[in-house]
C-alpha cells in the first residue's frame, strides 16, 4: 500500500472518530492525503492544548485554525475545508449533533510570484544534482544517485514532486520511454513521454540504484518506508543545491520553491513554441494535458509569466 494511502496512529480523544472519517472518505473513492496531513496535525494540537475533550468544539476548531508565522492563511483556510468535512460526517453519518461545523471560507489563491530559472541557472542546478554529496550513505546509500535524476526528471517533464516521488518502478517504461502518472493532484492518471537524453539518464540511475525493496523508482536505499523519498527530504535537498549553484533565496515563502522548476518548464515550453513560429494557443491544449491540468485556463497562467 502506497505510504500515503496508510491511516495513521492517532492518540488524542478524538483518534476514534478520526479513523472512521478517513476510513469513509477511502469508501467513497476519496484520496486520504490531504486529511490523514491535516487530522495528525489537529490530533497533536488536540492532544496538547485539549487533552480531555472527546467532542469537536468551536474553541477547539477556532484556536487551531489560527494564522501565525509558522502557519499561512492559504493553509489555515486548507485545515478549514478538512475539518469542515468533518464536522459534517459527524453530524450525517455519526449522528452526533454538537459537532462544530466551521465556516471559515476564503480563497485559497496565492500572491506568490513564481521563479523562472533562466537557462544558466537550470544547468548550474543539474550540475549540483549531478554531484549532490550532502546525505548520509549510511542510512541513505542511494540517494546521491536518486538525487542526480529526481531533479533532472522534474524540471524535464514539470512533474509535481509528489508525483515524481510516488512512481512506481513499474510505472517507468525506459524501453518505450514513458511514464505513468498515477498520484495525481486531480486524481487522473496520465502518460508522458520523455526526451531520449532523459531516458538514458534514468537508465543510468537503475542502472546504480541501490534498493532493498524495489517498490519506488525513486528510492533512497533506506529500510525504512520500502526506501521512500518524503517531499520534505526533497525540498531540503533542493536547499541545498540553490546554494551549490549560487542561486540566492529570497526567504520563506518567497522562493525560489521546488515547485518552480515545474513553473519554469511550462514556460520555457511556451517559450520553444513561440520561437518555433508554432500557434501557442493551439498548442497550449497538449501542455495543459501532459502537466495534468484540469483545463486550458491553468495553463494559460504561464502566459503571464511568459
Amino acid at each position: 500500500m502506497n505510504k500515503s494511502e496508510q491511516i495513521p496512529q492517532f492518540n488524542s480523544k478524538l483518534k476514534d472518530i478520526f479513523i472512521k472519517f478517513i476510513s469513509y472518505k477511502k469508501l467513497t473513492g476519496r484520496k486520504i492525503r490531504l486529511y490523514t496531513t491535516v487530522l495528525k496535525t489537529f490530533d497533536s494540537f488536540c492532544e496538547e492544548k485539549f487533552p480531555l475533550s472527546d467532542r469537536l468544539e468551536k474553541e477547539t476548531v477556532d484556536e487551531f485554525l489560527q494564522v501565525s508565522e509558522y502557519r499561512k492563511h492559504t493553509s489555515v483556510l486548507t485545515y478549514a475545508s478538512a475539518l469542515r468535512e468533518l464536522g459534517r460526517f459527524m453530524k450525517q453519518v455519526l449522528l452526533i449533533e454538537d459537532a462544530y461545523v466551521s465556516s471559515l471560507r476564503g480563497s485559497r489563491k496565492s500572491s506568490y510570484i513564481p521563479y523562472i530559472f533562466n537557462e544558466d541557472e537550470i544547468l548550474r542546478l543539474m550540475k549540483s544534482a549531478s554531484n549532490f554529496s550532502s546525505c548520509n550513505d549510511r542510512l541513505k546509500p542511494n540517494m546521491k544517485n536518486a538525487v542526480g535524476c529526481l531533479y533532472l526528471l522534474l524540471y524535464c517533464t514539470g512533474m509535481r514532486v509528489s508525483e515524481a516521488l510516488a512512481l512506481k518502478s513499474e510505472d517507468v517504461s525506459l524501453e518505450e520511454g514513458v511514464i505513468l502518472v498515477t498520484e495525481t493532484k486531480n486524481g487522473k492518471q496520465r502518460l508522458l513521454p520523455i526526451s531520449e537524453s532523459l531516458r538514458r539518464k534514468c537508465h543510468d540511475y537503475v542502472t546504480k540504484r541501490i534498493s532493498h525493496h524495489h517498490v519506488y523508482f525513486f528510492d533512497s536505499g533506506a529500510e525504512r518506508n520500502n526506501g521512500y523519498i518524503d517531499k520534505g527530504t526533497a525540498y531540503n535537498y533542493f536547499r541545498i543545491l540553490l546554494k551549490e549553484s549560487e542561486i540566492s533565496h529570497r526567504g520563506k515563502g518567497n522562493g525560489p520553491r521546488l515547485h518552480d522548476l515545474r513553473d519554469s518548464f511550462a514556460v520555457h515550453s511556451l517559450q520553444k513554441l513561440n520561437e518555433s513560429g508554432e500557434d501557442v494557443n493551439s498548442l497550449l491544449e497538449y501542455l495543459s494535458l501532459y502537466l495534468g491540468h484540469n483545463s486550458i485556463y491553468e495553463t494559460q497562467d504561464y502566459l503571464q509569466c511568459h
